[in-house]
This record gives C-alpha cells, sequence and structure tokens, in this order.
C-alpha cells in the first residue's frame, strides 16, 4: 500500500522553500505514475511554483509528453502563463519538444498567445539554434494554424526571427505558408535587413530573394539590406545582394551609400566587391557636402577605397592615405559617424527555468 492510499492522508499541496509541491517534482522527473496518483489524490493540477510554472510547464519544459497527457486529461489549463506571460506551449516550442506541442495544440492550447513581450509560440520555435528541430515546431506550428505575421512588441515577426538565426530552411517554411516577407519591424528593417545584418554565407538570403522580397527596401534611417551588409563586413551577404540586382549607390538619410559605409569601417573586401560591381566612388553625403572640410575626408576615403581595391590586403586597411597628412581627431570623429551600425535584432530567449 502507498502512502497515499494510508489512512493518514498527506498534504500532495505542500510546497518546499524553493516553491515546489510534489506535483511540481513529479513532472520535472517525468515520473508518469506518480503524477497521476498525485492527481488522483486531489493535487492542485495547475498550482504554480513562485516563478509561475505549472506542472505542466515543467512537464513542457522537460519534454515529458507523457506527464503532460496526464495532466491535460486531468484538466489542466492549458493556457495559463508564468510571470513572463510564457505558457506551457511557448515553453515547448522555445526548446523543441514537438510531441508536447502536438499534444498541447490537441489539447486546445491557444497557437498564437503571446508572452509579456509580445512573442508567441511560432516566434518561439523559430529562434531555436538547432534548424533541424525548430523547421519541425515550426510546420507544426503552421500545421495548427498559427499566424505567420503576428508581430511582437518591436515589430519582428517570426520571420524576422528565422532570418536573425540563420536557419534558411525555417524561413523558407514561414514563406511557404504565407508570411509577409517584407513586413517591416519598428525601426523599418525587414526580415531581408536582418538576415542581412549577420554572419552568414549570402546563400542565408536566398528563399527571401527567390521570394521576391525588396531588395532596395529602407529602414527608418534610409538604410538598404546594402548598407546593413556592408557596415558589417559580410562579403557573400554583399555579393549575393548585388547579384540579385540591389542598388549598390542607394544613399541612407545621411547621403552615405553602400561604399562609403564600407570604407569607413575599413572593410577591404566588401569595398573591392562593390568597386567591382561600379559602385560610385565619387558620391557624397549630406554631412560631407555641408561641411567645409569635407574635401580632405572625402579624398581620405576615396584613396583608402583604392589602396584596398588594388591591393586587396588587410595590410592596407590599416595604412594612412597621403603620406604626411596628419590624421585628424575630427576626421576620425566624423569617419565613425559616418557609419553608425544597424542594430542586431536582439534574439529569442531560452525560456527554461
Amino acid at each position: 500500500m502507498s502512502l497515499l492510499e494510508g489512512d493518514v492522508k498527506p498534504d500532495v499541496g505542500i510546497t518546499d522553500e524553493d516553491g515546489f509541491a510534489p506535483l511540481h517534482l513529479a513532472a520535472v522527473g517525468g515520473l508518469t505514475e506518480v503524477v497521476q496518483a498525485l492527481l488522483d489524490a486531489g493535487a492542485d493540477k495547475d498550482k504554480a511554483h513562485k516563478d509561475g510554472f505549472t506542472p505542466l510547464h515543467f512537464a513542457a519544459d522537460w519534454g515529458h509528453t507523457a506527464v503532460a497527457q496526464a495532466l491535460l486529461a486531468a484538466g489542466a489549463d492549458t493556457d495559463k502563463a508564468d510571470k513572463g506571460g510564457s505558457t506551457p506551449l511557448r515553453v515547448a516550442a522555445a526548446l523543441g519538444h514537438t510531441e508536447v506541442v502536438q499534444a498541447l495544440l490537441d489539447a486546445g492550447a491557444d497557437k498564437d498567445k503571446a508572452d509579456n513581450e509580445g512573442c508567441t509560440p511560432l516566434h518561439s520555435a523559430a529562434s531555436m539554434s538547432t534548424g533541424h528541430k525548430a523547421v519541425v515546431v515550426v510546420q507544426t506550428l503552421l500545421a495548427a494554424g498559427a499566424d505567420t505575421d503576428k508581430a511582437d512588441k518591436h515589430g519582428r515577426t517570426p520571420l524576422h526571427v528565422a532570418a536573425s538565426r540563420g536557419h534558411p530552411e525555417v524561413v523558407q517554411a514561414l514563406l511557404d505558408a504565407g508570411a509577409d516577407k517584407d513586413k517591416a519591424d519598428n525601426g523599418g528593417s525587414t526580415p531581408l535587413h536582418v538576415a542581412a545584418n549577420g554572419s552568414y554565407t549570402g546563400g542565408m538570403l536566398q528563399p527571401l530573394l527567390d521570394a521576391g522580397a525588396d531588395k532596395d527596401k529602407a529602414d527608418n534611417r534610409g538604410r538598404t539590406p546594402l548598407h546593413v551588409a556592408a557596415f558589417g563586413g559580410y562579403p557573400e551577404v554583399v555579393q549575393a545582394l548585388l547579384d540579385a540586382g540591389a542598388d549598390k549607390d542607394k544613399a541612407d538619410n545621411e547621403g552615405r551609400t553602400p561604399l562609403r559605409t564600407a570604407a569607413a569601417r575599413r572593410h577591404a573586401t566588401v569595398v573591392q566587391a562593390l568597386l567591382d560591381a561600379g559602385a560610385d566612388q565619387g558620391k557624397a553625403g549630406k554631412r560631407q557636402r555641408k561641411n567645409a572640410a569635407s574635401s580632405d575626408r572625402q579624398k581620405k576615403v576615396e584613396g583608402m577605397a583604392a589602396e584596398a581595391g588594388q591591393s586587396g590586403e588587410g595590410k592596407a586597411r590599416g595604412k594612412a592615405v597621403g603620406s604626411g597628412r596628419k590624421r585628424q581627431k575630427s576626421d576620425d570623429k566624423a569617419a565613425a559617424a559616418a557609419a553608425s551600425a544597424p542594430e542586431a535584432p536582439t534574439r529569442e530567449k531560452r525560456v527554461r527555468k
């Protein structure tokens, strides 16, 4: 006879100093029979841990499908959120537990319920570092009708997130499901901007380019994906955009072209790629045209671009252009200001407690 079957009934709802009840611990351990016994003895199926995790959250977190099914059969709340707003479905999706995701969906879990940051289960699945797991969970959620274009509080859709993680197969799955390829976030960045802002190969951009993504769409600061890639110094991404016909001379709100951006950052390989594509070396920025001292600065940047193009070696990037010319602090500050970086999108956080 078990302890739960004796004449003296233990308190199945008692919690330890860390806020764990017996049902929480049984769910963490994947002890399905113990979970069932505790439920039969009247344990609260939705009792929250101090961080807001219910037994179903713990089962989802650890990928214990049988435990999740036992809790669901007992009527556990599929959509109860923890203190961060995460539901069990978002937890399971973030960690790639496809069977738990399916069990929760079958039980009627809200497939689009967002956490406090506005992230849905689809955002979470798209943010996984493991591409294979991510695409399986993403496809499971899409099959259930998850909203492909729901944005978080920063305006980012699941497609933005997938593009930032470097998983072209996830990007393709979202595009196949009808995701908006050109939807901009709060800063005006499209998924193509996001993909260009990472040290991935040009192949990461291909699903978006093949789907007809706007390669010259500007963000709120007038920067195109080519500006972003030029600033970051990603030659393969730059080449992929050039091969797709991106405007090599389009200026941002300050009049900076991709060439001026790359030159200011001393990315010799990118400078060479832009020069080979016929980028205009003489196109000046708004600030440079207004500044009386811009002539020397422009010659400096153009000279460095030419030097980088001739040598193609990293050493050329470190040489002062024009021997004997004094390097002025004002020029250094202006060059740095002329290439303010596009911010990388915030990555999705793992929700495991």
